[in-house]
């Protein structure tokens, strides 16, 4: 059964092009560049479930104390086990 609940999620890294490899070959992961330099859409999966929507970014400072805009999403933060710190996001219900 799918979790539905899962929006999107991102992993910060210090080599995106090293994190791409990894990503790719383990989890046959697709990327597509967007937006600034070293920001990747991550596809997932294919058609008809398609996977859930990740991003690829070079590692930024988290403002400390920073919000997000009120009824957009709710986000977690975690580190995985090389330091690469990643997020999750659920959308707000209507």
């Amino acid at each position: 059964m799918p979790n539905n609940c899962l929006a999107r999620f991102a992993i910060n890294v210090d080599s995106v092009s090293s994190a791409r490899d990894f990503y790719q070959k383990v989890f046959d992961w697709k990327f597509e560049p967007w937006g600034p330099p070293n920001f990747y859409l991550i596809k997932t999966g294919d058609a008809p479930v398609g996977g859930v929507g990740g991003l690829l970014q070079e590692r930024r400072e988290l403002v400390p104390g920073g919000r997000m805009i009120p009824t957009v999403c709710t986000v977690a933060y975690f580190q995985d086990t090389e330091g690469n710190v990643a997020a999750v996001s659920e959308l707000e219900k209507a």
